[in-house]
C-alpha cells in the first residue's frame, strides 16, 4: 500500500489532477465496456450509460488539457520573442544580409510557397539567433494561421548541409509572423551563415489570384542589401500587370521583368545589385 501511495503521489505530481481524471475516466470506460459485453441486461444498460458518460468526460478532459497546453506554449513563445527583441534592440544579436534570394510560387486557390535563401554576416560578438518577420499585405483572417508552416535549414553544398535549425514563432498584432532561428553554436563576429527558410502560407495570395484585386509583394529592409533576387510565379495561364514599389525603373541598380516557362506559368522577377538604401522595395501585381 505504501508503494502504491508513493507511486500515486508521483503520478499526480507529474500528470496533474487533469491527468488523474483522464486515467480514472479511461478505466471507467474500459470497465463499462467489459460489463456491457459480459453482464446481464440490467448491468449492460447501466454499463452503456457509464461508458457514454465516461467517454464524454474523457473527451472534455482531453480538450481542456490541449487548451491548457496551447496557452502555456503561447506564453512561452511570446516570452522568448520578447527577450530576443530586447537583445536585438541592444544589438547583442545583430547581423546583415549580403545576399537575399526569395522565390515564391502561387497556386490557383491562393496558397503560396516561399523559399528564402539568406547569406548573412554576424556583426555582433556572438550571434545565437536571428529574427525574421513576414506576412501578407492585407488583413488575412486569423483562422488561416493554423496552416502556416516554416522550416529553416542550412544550405546544402555537396554532401554537407541541409540540417534543420531550431525555430520558434509568434504572431504580431499586425498579422505578421515573427520567426526566431536559433543556432546550436553561436556565429562569431564576421562569421557567415547561410540558411534556407521555407514557408507554406494558405490563402496568402487570395486577393490577387481568387478575388482579382491588386496586391503588393515587398521586402522591408533596415539597411542596403548588396544582392537581391525576388520573384513570384503565378499559376498556369495566369497573367498579371506589375509596377515597381520603392524604386524607379530608370535606376540601373534595379531590374523588373517577366518571363513565361513551358508550363505557361508567368514569373515576375525583381533583381538588384548594389542597391541604394530603400526601406521597402518590391512590386504591385494585378492579375489580368
Amino acid at each position: 500500500m505504501r508503494s502504491f501511495v508513493e507511486w500515486l503521489t508521483r503520478f499526480v505530481a507529474s500528470a496533474g489532477v487533469l491527468g488523474l481524471v483522464e486515467g480514472a475516466l479511461g478505466i471507467l470506460a474500459l470497465g463499462g465496456s467489459l460489463s456491457a459485453l459480459f453482464g446481464d441486461a440490467a448491468i449492460k444498460g447501466a454499463a452503456i450509460v457509464a461508458v457514454i458518460l465516461a467517454t464524454m468526460g474523457l473527451v472534455v478532459a482531453l480538450v481542456a488539457g490541449e487548451a491548457r497546453w496551447r496557452r502555456e506554449s503561447e506564453v512561452g513563445r511570446r516570452l522568448i520573442a520578447q527577450y530576443c527583441n530586447i537583445l536585438m534592440e541592444t544589438r547583442a544579436s545583430y547581423f546583415k544580409v549580403v545576399d537575399w534570394k526569395q522565390v515564391m510560387t502561387v497556386k490557383s486557390n491562393g496558397d503560396l510557397f516561399s523559399s528564402i535563401t539568406l547569406r548573412s554576416v554576424a556583426v555582433c560578438e556572438n550571434l545565437s539567433f536571428f529574427r525574421f518577420r513576414t506576412g501578407p499585405a492585407w488583413g488575412q483572417p486569423t483562422r488561416h494561421r493554423k496552416g502556416v508552416t516554416v522550416q529553416v535549414r542550412s544550405v546544402i553544398s555537396g554532401e554537407i548541409g541541409g540540417t534543420r535549425r531550431d525555430v520558434t514563432t509568434t504572431w504580431l498584432v499586425d498579422g505578421r509572423m515573427e520567426v526566431l532561428v536559433h543556432f546550436s553554436n553561436p556565429i562569431p563576429r564576421g562569421g557567415e551563415f547561410h540558411v534556407v527558410m521555407e514557408f507554406f502560407w494558405p490563402q496568402r495570395a487570395r486577393p490577387l489570384i481568387v478575388d482579382r484585386v491588386p496586391d503588393d509583394y515587398t521586402v522591408v529592409l533596415t539597411y542596403p542589401v548588396p544582392r537581391l533576387h525576388y520573384s513570384i510565379t503565378l499559376p498556369p495561364g495566369a497573367r498579371a500587370f506589375y509596377d515597381p514599389i520603392g524604386f524607379d525603373l530608370s535606376e540601373q541598380a534595379f531590374t523588373l521583368a517577366s518571363t513565361t516557362d513551358g508550363l505557361d506559368q508567368m514569373e515576375i522577377q525583381l533583381v538588384s545589385q548594389n542597391m541604394p538604401f530603400r526601406d521597402r522595395i518590391g512590386m504591385r501585381l494585378d492579375v489580368r
